[in-house]
């Protein structure tokens, strides 16, 4: 299943306070973060420059982990979660990052992975560690908003996660970014609307998609972007049985 990962979103006003008196909030390192755990999942909250902004995995909070992706059900779960625990209307806040993620089950590494893919259209760089490897829209990752990372997440398991930031290098805000790439508003209400994970889910294939395309180099190029290609295709289609068996 392809679905929602980690989301920050902010709203305006300090409310540090308000919050406060409703939950435990402890104070984490000079940049003024504070956290909060909730069933296994870190709420980290901020209310610097008279914003007050929130990050966190929906997953997580809903499963107690994050190996499991979240669909409308869970993003909804989450809304009524942070809104109960905050006192504030989280639906209005608005997103500054968003993580769709999948994960692919395969006996092939990552490395081989890095091997047989290809930068997606218009992403300028790619960063490879050990467990795996980036590639962003920019050539300085700090800079980019938007990454695809691949990583070993389980045995047998790659997980592929596509991040959008709010950053000045594509556009003035992410709600400009997420309106042009997945033609929406980017209110936090928005992540509970079929045709919003609809264009996030279709957004996220597409992108990938780019990764294979171009001349077969050899036989095992040719069976490895089949297998990723299958794998998608399965990640897809799971997305829309449950979105129909929900809605």
């Amino acid at each position: 299943m392809i679905g929602y990962d980690t989301i920050k979103a902010h709203i305006a006003g300090n409310h540090y306070d308000e919050i406060k008196l409703k939950i435990n909030l402890q104070y984490i390192n000079r940049e003024r973060h504070y956290i909060f755990t909730y069933n296994k999942s870190d709420l980290i909250f901020s209310f610097a420059h008279g914003i007050t902004s929130i990050r966190f995995s929906i997953p997580k909070l809903i499963h107690g982990d994050n190996f499991k992706v979240a669909g409308i059900e869970e993003a909804k779960q989450a809304l009524v979660i942070i809104s109960g625990l905050t006192g504030l209307d989280f639906s209005q806040f608005r997103i500054t990052r968003l993580h769709l993620t999948t994960n692919i089950h395969t006996e092939y590494s990552t490395r081989k992975f890095a091997v047989h893919l290809k930068k997606p259209s218009y992403f300028k760089g790619e960063m490879h560690l050990q467990n795996g490897f980036y590639f962003h829209t920019n050539q300085d990752i700090r800079r980019s908003a938007r990454v695809i990372l691949f990583y070993k997440k389980k045995e047998e398991y790659i997980r592929i996660e596509s991040k959008f930031e709010n950053r000045h290098q594509t556009h003035n805000s992410v709600g400009a970014s997420i309106r042009h790439f997945l033609r929406h508003e980017p209110l936090v209400s928005e992540i509970i609307k079929e045709s919003f994970y609809l264009n996030c889910i279709n957004y996220f294939i597409a992108t990938l998609g780019t990764t294979i395309r171009g001349p077969v180099r050899s036989e095992k190029d040719r069976i490895f972007k089949q297998h990723f290609s299958e794998r998608l295709q399965d990640s897809y289609s799971q997305s829309l049985h449950i979105l129909h068996n929900t809605s």
